[in-house]
């Protein structure tokens, strides 16, 4: 019996086979503008760069003229400079200092440009509405209502926390200062997501305040009401600083929000964040940071709405921060573990 399928002695048998078709393999899409600029400065300089062009734009929109204050641009500058000091000490390429430090340092240069446009939108100061704010929450307004409450010792402690608005920023040092090397021997810096997280946090507390700046500028209670029951220290540290304060103030409707506020909200979110790596780190920050928060009433320099919006603005600064970084960077694989 001859199989049929079978092809004849001598003879090559052909097997049919459906044409193969080879499919182009998928191409990745390109990626968009916004993506590169991320890639390149990463999210915290996104951000830096993103309210660098939300304040001007806005200036623009409402009529205002764009200006330059060269003079005042060495506050920006001295921090470049610290920063890529700091990044030298803690045994890495100083230039790397820049990257590091950049968004922070970009979001100072666009506070000592601000001060000619937060007069655009309203032409005065809104200190009226939030003092009435405050007398309908609190029948008075707090920082006045203290006064009975004043002494020359408190105050002093009060200036000190006021003063540690600064100094709050180190609690980042526990993962800002370890190095390592990479697989290329090459310094880096250990915490580097940890770090860019608190930077991203300052950055948009400090963009979301400059924004309000211009739509709700207000100069605080110091300057709207007579000054009855003048503030005196008991060392006299107070009379100082207070002095220094007005002299690096370059805008003058900063009440609302109180960033100082913003930024021991934030110092305390982190600590917390970052206890991995130093356990005392929340212990060492709640006390200064909550002084601060008090201070800014105590001392006359916020309404206690301003207060309550930089609390918001640090809370909120706190959590997105985290939750970008970690979605265009990653975590530090030591304190993303559980």
């Amino acid at each position: 019996m001859i199989d049929e399928n079978t092809a004849p002695p001598g003879e090559v048998e052909q097997i049919d086979h459906p044409p193969l078709v080879l499919d182009d393999p998928p191409s990745a899409a390109a990626p968009s503008a916004a993506r590169r600029i991320i890639e390149v400065l990463g999210i915290d300089g996104f951000v830096a760069l993103s309210f660098w062009v939300l304040i001007l734009g806005m200036v623009v929109a409402v009529g205002g003229q764009l200006r330059f204050n060269l003079p005042v641009m060495w506050e920006p500058l001295l921090g470049a400079a610290l920063g890529m000091l700091v990044c030298f000490l803690c045994r890495r390429p100083f230039w790397h200092g820049l990257a590091e430090w950049g968004p922070f340092v970009a979001l100072i240069a666009l506070y000592v440009q601000v001060d000619p446009y937060t007069r655009l939108v309203h032409g005065r100061a809104l200190d009226p509405e939030l003092a009435a704010m405050d007398r309908f929450l609190f029948g008075g307004v707090p920082s006045e209502l203290l006064a009975p409450f004043r002494s020359p010792l408190l105050t002093e402690v009060m200036a000190l926390g006021y003063s540690s608005y600064l100094i709050l920023m180190l609690t980042v040092a526990p993962a800002y200062i370890p190095t390592v090397k990479d697989s290329d021997g090459l310094p880096r810096m250990r915490y580097r997501q940890a770090f860019r997280a608190t930077q991203l946090a300052l950055v948009l507390e400090l963009g979301l305040g400059f924004f309000l700046y211009m739509l709700v500028p207000a100069r605080g209670p110091r300057y709207f009401f007579p000054d009855v029951s003048p503030l005196h220290g008991a060392f006299g540290y107070y009379d100082w600083a207070i002095a220094g304060w007005n002299a690096m103030q370059v805008v003058t409707d900063d009440a609302f929000p109180s960033l100082h506020t913003a930024t021991g909200v934030i110092s305390i979110a982190f600590s917390f964040r970052l206890r991995r790596l130093f356990r005392p780190l929340p212990y060492l920050t709640m006390l200064p940071a909550v002084v601060l928060i008090l201070s800014t009433i105590y001392l006359r320099m916020h309404y206690v709405v301003d207060v309550v919006a930089g609390i918001a603005n640090g809370l909120i600064a706190a959590w997105l921060s985290s939750v970008l970084v970690k979605k265009f960077h990653g975590e530090d694989p030591e304190l993303a573990a559980p």
